[in-house]
């Protein structure tokens, strides 16, 4: 069931040979053959459960926005936490699209406490509900306890709102620039095949989930109030009430709407299946004769997602889902490789408020940069000035090294940058884009060291 070369126009020979070295810095060996198990890949740094052996951490944040704008590769940032972090902003530099959870797909989504509002290291619960395990889409503002409380009068100048997952959903989009940067999570459960697919899982849901802790997939319910609770019993026809309340949230958050729908939730490896399968037919339209070749397709997706993946069970469970709809979908690659970038990774990056800490992010990269760059030309300076040379590498290293003793330091100390700053409008600035663009992730982690 070999792939023909792909048979988009907008793919020059130049475009092909620019993804081909990109492609190459994933991958050291050559694809997998017919018959060889499992055949849905997550490649990261982790060699001992990827049998690619393949290191996302040889791209860089430039090589990520190549794919994204000028390729028609998409990146969605579908973190297990809803709302924002720092890590999910500086998503949008590399061209790709931050994706809000209208509902909690698992236990730890809690932590995100889409009841607070807050800035400056300051929480205070804004929502009228106060019990309970409730979705954001349900919970109404408080609009006294907002007026009342000690925030500033930029997060007061939302109370015009009546919902606050709306309120936060707004102060996004206006903070990272529109719904080009911005999607619901609908958005990940919006394409044609999406209810084939959650029809096929639901129906062979006993031998995907054999050998785990998980009985159903779809195995929580949402009632009218928003509370999330474990189902009592299964409904062959979970998945339809599903997408019906997905829809349903996105309307709500849209509008400002207080309403009141109903529904199954499924276990958080459906959402990431779905979200890898539409990060893959987006690149050609869903159109088999578009489709890229095996060896070629790359979808770029989940940030955060990767550390629910480390888990045997987790990979267990995407693959047989995998085996499952492969069967019933043409287009689909034999193999589905899915990229992941680590979502600590950019967990430093400073907010437009933190000037001390984009300063130093700045320096660090220069100084890393020139480095770098001596140790590169080394092998073609002449003999009679390599001394010289080897002591200009090491002073350049050591200045280095100064930079990120106070990075390090900078970091100890910092405000820090939270989904609660959104709401007066800090983001990652554009230049601190610019000091990592040309960096591998496996530098730039090392200034964490």
């Amino acid at each position: 069931m070999k792939r023909e070369k792909p048979l988009n126009e907008n793919y020059s020979s130049t475009c092909d040979a620019m993804i081909e070295t990109i492609v190459n810095k994933m991958c050291r060996e050559e694809s997998p053959q017919l018959g060889d198990c499992p055949t849905f890949h997550i490649i990261d740094n982790n060699y001992e459960s990827n049998p690619w052996i393949a290191d996302s951490y040889k791209l860089t944040p430039a090589d990520i926005k190549i794919l994204n704008t000028e390729f028609g590769f998409k990146m969605f940032a579908t973190p297990h936490l809803g709302l924002h972090r720092c890590f999910t902003s500086f998503v949008s530099l590399m061209g790709g699209t931050v994706c809000m959870f209208t509902s909690n797909q698992s236990e730890k989504d809690v932590l995100s406490v889409p009841e607070f509002l807050g800035s400056n290291g300051m929480r205070v619960s804004c929502s009228k509900q106060k019990e309970g395990k409730i979705l954001s889409p349900y919970l109404e503002l408080d609009k006294n306890g907002l007026k009342n409380s000690a925030l500033s009068q930029t997060i007061k100048s939302y109370l015009g709102y009546s919902s606050i997952a709306s309120l936060q959903y707004h102060s996004n989009l206006k903070a990272f620039g529109g719904t080009t940067n911005i999607v619901l999570d609908n958005e990940i459960i919006s394409s044609n095949f999406v209810g084939t697919v959650l029809e096929l899982l639901a129906k062979n849901q006993k031998f995907i989930l054999q050998g785990t802790n998980h009985i159903d997939l779809f195995d929580r319910y949402v009632s009218t109030d928003g509370t999330v609770m474990l189902a009592k019993s299964y409904d062959s026809c979970a998945y339809k009430t599903f997408l019906e309340m997905k829809d349903t949230h996105k309307r709500m958050i849209e509008n400002d709407l207080l309403l009141s729908p109903n529904g199954y939730l499924p276990i958080k490896e459906v959402i990431i299946f779905l979200d890898s399968l539409r990060c893959y037919s987006s690149q050609f339209n869903g159109s088999q004769a578009n489709a890229p070749m095996v060896g070629n397709s790359f979808s770029i997706s989940g940030v955060s997602m990767i550390n629910y993946l480390k888990g045997a069970t987790s990979r267990l469970i995407l693959q047989r889902m995998y085996e499952v709809v492969y069967r019933e979908f043409e287009w689909l690659p034999l193999h589905m490789r899915l990229v992941m970038i680590p979502g600590g990774m950019f967990s430093f990056t400073p907010s437009s408020a933190e000037h001390d800490v984009c300063n130093a992010v700045d320096c660090v990269a220069s100084s890393y940069s020139q480095w770098k760059q001596l140790c590169g030309k080394m092998s073609s300076v002449k003999e009679s000035e390599k001394l010289l040379a080897i002591k200009d590498i090491e002073k350049s290293k050591q200045q280095y090294l100064n930079e990120r003793k106070i990075f390090n330091s900078v970091l100890q100390k910092r405000r820090g940058f939270t989904q609660f700053d959104v709401l007066e409008g800090e983001h990652v600035p554009e230049n601190v884009f610019t000091s990592l663009q040309h960096l591998s992730f496996g530098d730039i982690r090392k200034f964490l060291d």
